[in-house]
């Protein structure tokens, strides 16, 4: 009595993990470090990295078993995709308690070993090798000579965009024909030499698809006037979603340009574009407004048809940006994609 609080030191065993969503609630009880759910995952992940690269980074061939931060991502993202599609972050224990104290998202280097590198960065091939699209993985602080605490969490736009690359190949966009507003088929071969965007949205979407298209006529408003740029809006209800229904859709948007393609096809064959060509998330649940979930992102894509996307301050390419507004971001997507755009089509 009578003391006052200076200070509060966390601590908690490391791997064990918290999904958590936008709102910063636990989506499911934590997975303990002794958890050995994801072993066939860590398996698959392990498979596709050398000894060489665990060297690289870490010294030491360390394996990616199943208490590993990524082995546990892809396992929610294959047997809770309710889950997965409301993760926001993937947090420490203590770096919960931390969040709920302060309302700060943060964690340490230390703490997440396995997950950054000899320099304390972000590795981001782990993230890469199966295309999470998990961008708000927790900032990490770390100290510097003078003992502040320095945020390494910006976003640089001046850099050069980077080529999303696996095994040291760079990823172009998956192929893909269907049909648009005006019936007419539409492929990623139409959109070669012009700089697009492609998202998946639902006509019928009450919520994050609204903000989503609000974004992207901002897009339209802004480069309309370029042959060069274009849209790619594929919907996740084509059973709804008939060109009629799209053309619509595209008129009361009082889009612009000629290069906005809102398409529809078999639904089995807009699934596996989503979740396994791009790696973003859909999918049918009842239980969600308007019938369907998904993930609210948009892809850059070049003119030789490449994935693309600036990097964060650790080195990494944050792969997709997201289409809708982060109350927790420095910048908004829709703000850094309009530049990258600018930038994409300057090159």
């Amino acid at each position: 009595p009578g003391c006052q609080l200076s200070g509060l030191s966390m601590c908690s065993q490391v791997n064990t993990h918290i999904f958590v969503d936008e709102n910063g609630e636990a989506l499911l009880p934590a997975i303990f470090w002794q958890d050995t759910r994801a072993k066939s995952e860590a398996q698959e992940i392990d498979s596709k990295i050398s000894d060489e690269q665990k060297i690289s980074w870490w010294g030491t061939p360390m394996p990616i078993d199943a208490s590993h931060v990524i082995s546990r991502m892809l396992w929610v993202k294959k047997n809770k995709p309710d889950v997965w599609a409301k993760t926001k972050y993937v947090m420490l224990p203590k770096d919960y308690c931390i969040f709920k104290l302060s309302g700060e998202i943060v964690s340490d280097p230390l703490s997440n070993i396995g997950l950054v590198d000899n320099n304390l960065k972000y590795i981001g091939l782990l993230l890469i090798i199966i295309l999470f699209g998990i961008f708000s993985l927790p900032k990490i602080y770390e100290r510097v000579i003078n003992s502040d605490i320095t945020d390494s969490n910006r976003l640089h736009g001046n850099e050069r965009l980077s080529y999303l690359t696996i095994s040291d190949e760079k990823r172009k966009a998956p192929d893909f024909i269907l049909t648009n507003q005006d019936s007419i088929l539409i492929s990623n071969e139409d959109m070669s030499g012009k700089v697009y965007v492609l998202e998946f949205f639902f006509t019928r979407c009450p919520d994050i698809c609204i903000e989503m298209n609000q974004n992207m006529k901002l897009l339209d408003d802004k480069f309309a006037e370029t042959d060069e740029f274009g849209i790619i809006s594929v919907t996740i209800d084509p059973k709804n979603d008939t060109p009629s229904i799209l053309k619509k859709y595209s008129e009361a948007l009082e889009i612009k340009s000629q290069n906005w393609h809102f398409l529809t096809g078999e639904k089995d064959y807009i699934y596996d574009l989503a979740n396994n060509g791009f790696n973003i998330f859909a999918n049918e649940n009842t239980s969600f407004a308007g019938g369907f979930e998904h993930q609210g992102y948009f892809a850059l894509i070049d003119k030789d048809g490449y994935i693309r996307s600036r990097k964060d301050s650790f080195g990494n390419p944050i792969m997709y940006y997201l289409g809708i507004t982060d109350i927790n971001a420095d910048q908004q997507g829709i703000e850094m994609l309009s530049y990258d755009i600018k930038k994409l089509i300057d090159e």
